[in-house]
């Protein structure tokens, strides 16, 4: 039997255990330790085929394990949902990388493509879909092994004949827009407080989510355009790139004005988690911005895909460390106006930081969060199910159960939104 008879019976037989193995630690469970579980033995199968297909284990292959293991494991400590989402975002992040086929020395010069290329290669379906894609993708020891190989951002627009000359043109014209933008908007853009008071039928909310929303719609027309513009003359135009320095500050305009905007909006209202994650989704945007600076401006776009990747990770990393939840439960409670029925929703994360509190807090707030803490379910099934954070916020419930329920049942009148 040859060696590549021998990797398709390998993968014959890895695609459906590994499927199965997926149904048995996930099926009725939530996610948890079997995240990571699953994640070694795909790892160990991976190194396995490996050795069968006499392919070396370098390049992505090797720098994906590390993430991999790492934000599956994450997956077992915190609750919360977003942070759960963010979690597997980064996941597939390092999928992404175990796509890539160019040498140690080269992989930080990976283009967009290639990474776009590899996560679309490995396809998506069921577990024993998902799995069979994922490993004949990883196995492949070049791209024309492949099923799909990645062409570069050059003949992604074979048929567009821009010479830098047009290319800059449009830049220039792009960036007139948004400097009269940036002009005519500028007392909108940073009237903070003063312009909210000034506007009748204006809020602070209002004026928070939709200067949010304009750097995000800006952002994701910017920066594509900027990379296929600097794409189609090869990064060599030195016009071009300098005229990408200058949209970039003027993106950076209206990513400071959001900025302004949400710390206003939570200084009114409290955190929560959407304010809390768009508030890291802009600071992300903004060190890809200053990373598409000093690789692409600069004449070397190869190392913007893998800084910005890198980049996800530290922030995913960030948000972990940081606790989300628990830093909103600390934070609202602090104010004068509590929003008792939001706190009592937030995820199990939350609950050392609710529990720490509740002694301080006034009656009429204690009774209504008591009671919402009361009446949280057990939700873990199993070791396979295991979560640190699920498991702590039970144990301190249940070690806490007695004064809760005298929290719950003491007088007093009460409203889920208490100051």
């Amino acid at each position: 039997m040859t060696t590549r008879q021998r990797m398709a019976f390998a993968l014959f037989l890895a695609a459906p255990m590994l499927g199965a193995a997926a149904d048995f630690l996930f099926h009725g469970r939530p996610i948890g330790a079997n995240a990571f579980v699953f994640a070694a033995v795909f790892v160990v199968t991976l190194a396995a085929l490996l050795r069968i297909g006499h392919v070396p284990m370098h390049q992505g292959r090797r720098l994906m394990v590390a993430p991999l293991l790492l934000f599956t494991a994450l997956l077992a400590w915190h609750d919360s949902p977003l942070l759960l989402a963010t979690n597997l975002l980064a996941v597939a992040g390092a999928v992404t990388l175990g796509a890539l086929r160019r040498t140690n020395d080269q992989l930080r010069a990976s283009e967009i493509t290639d990474y776009v290329v590899g996560a679309a290669s490995a396809g998506a379906a069921t577990f024993a879909w998902l799995s069979a894609g994922l490993l004949r993708d990883l196995v492949a020891s070049r791209d024309d092994e492949r099923l799909v190989s990645p062409p570069g951002l050059t003949a992604v627009l074979p048929s567009l004949r821009l010479g830098s000359t047009e290319v800059a043109a449009a830049l220039a014209v792009l960036n007139l827009l948004f400097l009269v933008f940036v002009f005519v908007q500028v007392r909108y853009l940073f009237g903070g407080q003063g312009l909210v008071q000034a506007r009748v039928h204006l809020t602070y909310a209002q004026y928070a989510r939709h200067g949010f929303f304009e750097l995000v719609v800006v952002a994701l027309l910017a920066l594509p355009l900027l990379l296929a513009a600097n794409a189609v003359v090869n990064g060599r135009s030195r016009v071009v790139r300098g005229l990408s320095a200058i949209l970039v500050g003027l993106v950076f305009v209206v990513l400071v004005s959001a900025l302004d905007r949400m710390r206003l909006y939570q200084r009114e209202y409290g955190l929560t988690e959407l304010r809390l994650y768009a508030t890291g989704l802009i600071l992300w945007m903004a060190v890809v911005l200053v990373w598409f600076v000093l690789t692409v401006v600069r004449g070397r776009p190869r190392g913007f895909a893998f800084g910005a990747l890198v980049a996800g990770f530290l922030a995913t990393l960030a948000l972990n460390a940081v606790n989300p939840d628990a830093v909103i439960a600390r934070t609202n409670l602090a104010r004068p106006h509590v929003d008792v029925a939001y706190l009592g929703s937030l995820s199990d994360d939350a609950v050392p930081a609710l529990l720490a509190r509740l002694p301080r807090l006034d009656p009429p707030i204690r009774r209504v969060l008591a009671t919402a803490l009361l009446q949280r379910a057990e939700s873990e099934r199993g070791l396979l199910a295991w979560n640190a954070s699920r498991t702590r916020a039970h144990s301190l419930l249940f070690d806490h159960h007695g004064e809760l329920v005298a929290d719950a049942q003491s007088g007093g009148s009460h409203s889920l939104l208490l100051g």
